[in-house]
């Protein structure tokens, strides 16, 4: 007797939506959170979504995966706001119903901060970053003389190595700095990703003089300006994450 053996599945293309609606997701981490990978990122918020009901759009094939991204990924250890994740959809949602059903399946340390729906032909894309960074007192008097001589110089040339140790060779960052300044005991970096050149805020730190071993691992990553923020993309700004999960805490007592 012959074997009999499964056909293979077959996808059929009418149940696949061209384009898919897309989603954008902002939020922010902190707390311990932030020491999580970038795979380990995307999986938390997918599953986040999965459980919200979402109607998250997979891959094709025998192995589908969910159609979302990170846009611009956080180094491991850095707090971030302005996370933003573009999520593909099955179908047309409302970004208030999806806000409001995130906020209840995301862990604490994972703050939402809106979402929006994307408009055909919008590529999302990030144009400056501003890192923050709390400097001790007794590194602050000497930083105002030293902002001032660093963004009047027309180069600054870092010396790149690789994950590897090996040289890449001479960089000028200067054009990537857009703006160095200090607020009370907050220094605030802010970087243009549209120059042609990458400048990396442990680079900075050396040009200022504050010794990486101290600061390199509490840069928070406080803005990203996207060129979605005026593409008039409909946005809902996300209910206060910790007002949610206090009223599910006091549901949850009550039941009890």
């Amino acid at each position: 007797m012959s074997a009999v053996h499964p056909s293979a599945p077959v996808i059929d293309p009418v149940a696949w939506p061209v384009p898919a609606p897309r989603v954008l997701v902002r939020y922010g981490i902190d707390g311990d959170l932030r020491f999580i990978s970038h795979h380990d990122e995307i999986r938390m918020l997918t599953r986040a979504i999965v459980r919200a009901g979402w109607p998250l759009a997979y891959s094709g094939g025998f192995n589908p995966a969910p159609r979302l991204a990170i846009l611009l990924p956080r180094p491991v250890g850095m707090a971030a706001r302005n996370q933003l994740a573009l999520v593909r959809v099955i179908t047309d949602v409302v970004p208030g119903a999806l806000a409001t059903a995130l906020v209840e399946a995301l862990p604490r340390q994972f703050l939402l901060e809106d979402v929006a729906t994307v408009p055909p032909g919008v590529a999302p894309r990030p144009r400056t970053t501003t890192y923050e960074l709390a400097v001790a007192p007794d590194d602050r008097a000497a930083l105002p003389d030293r902002i001032a001589s660093f963004l009047a110089r027309g180069d600054w040339r870092v010396d790149r190595v690789d994950r590897d140790g090996h040289r890449r060779g001479w960089v000028d960052i200067r054009p990537a700095v857009r703006e160095v300044e200090l607020d009370e005991s907050t220094l605030r970096v802010t970087l243009d990703l549209e120059a042609g050149v990458s400048a990396r805020p442990e680079e900075l730190l050396a040009a200022l003089g504050l010794p990486g071993e101290a600061y390199g691992h509490r840069w928070v990553r406080a803005r990203v300006l996207w060129n979605i923020q005026s593409a008039g993309a409909p946005r809902h700004a996300a209910p206060n994450s910790e007002e949610v999960r206090s009223d599910l805490d006091k549901q949850v007592q009550q039941e009890d």
